[in-house]
């Protein structure tokens, strides 16, 4: 993701402002570019060995091809499949639905808690990565665009970097989102993450404005694996798929 932002934010200077149309062309290329190879090498990103096999109700036992063979007549015996059974079993159970699985998702106090933590820090971030390039023009008079480019590029990459590092240190002292306390390491990390940015509108020169920065998405970085597995914790196994989607669309 950091990558992206830089590698948009690059198109934008090399594109400049009043062709910015030339810019989503170049990305639509690209993505088209991309969709093409993946067409033309699925084996790369799916395997060929899986298969969906539907069970039959009409057959109660299993296949096996024994190595007894005499005057050309192949040996068969069927022995009973207990996993077979098993799975024939589960299907006449009752399924639960769709809205059945919304109302357990949505009464879910530790899932809904975790979801708005993790809308507000993505949107917080995401502001903040839209608006960077103009504070620094318009609050710090950085006029020069590769000055801009180089601080953003640095801001952006380290910030997460950063952050995948902190978290690890969080995770092996403090302990992970499986942890019993991983709440209150949570809410340690999104303290730290406030005050330093309440700091940031105070720096006035640029080598403060983006130490500060940084140091904001370390920790707001560090805090993101909690918040995702918290999400993915919270409900049953069979709810993660939806969960999680819903989780993405908030």
């Amino acid at each position: 993701m950091p990558t992206g932002k830089v590698a948009g934010y690059l198109l934008h200077i090399i594109f400049g402002e009043n062709n910015w149309q030339m810019g989503f062309v170049f990305e639509g290329c690209y993505l088209s570019f991309v969709g093409f190879v993946v067409l033309c090498v699925p084996s790369n990103y799916f395997s060929a060995n899986l298969f969906v096999a539907k069970p039959n109700d009409d057959l109660k036992h299993k296949l096996v091809l024994s190595a007894k063979r005499s005057s050309n007549v192949t040996e068969f015996q069927f022995i009973s499949s207990t996993t077979q059974d098993k799975a024939v079993a589960q299907q006449k159970e009752k399924k639960s639905t769709f809205f059945e699985d919304m109302k357990d998702i949505i009464i879910n106090f530790v899932f809904i808690n975790s979801v708005l933590v993790r809308a507000i820090l993505f949107g917080v971030n995401t502001a903040l990565h839209f608006w960077i390039s103009d504070y620094m023009r318009s609050v710090l008079f950085v006029e020069d665009k590769r000055v801009i480019f180089v601080s953003y590029t640095i801001i952006a990459v380290s910030g997460p970097i950063g952050g995948v590092l902190a978290s690890s240190i969080v995770s092996k002292f403090l302990g992970g989102y499986e942890h019993k306390n991983s709440a209150y390491v949570l809410l340690f990390l999104h303290c730290m993450t406030c005050c330093i940015g309440l700091f940031i509108p105070f720096m006035k020169q640029l080598y403060p404005f983006c130490f500060t920065t940084t140091l904001y998405l370390v920790f707001s970085s560090s805090a993101l694996p909690i918040v995702q597995g918290i999400i993915i914790t919270s409900v049953s196994a069979k709810l993660k798929g939806t969960a999680f989607s819903i989780a993405n669309l908030v």
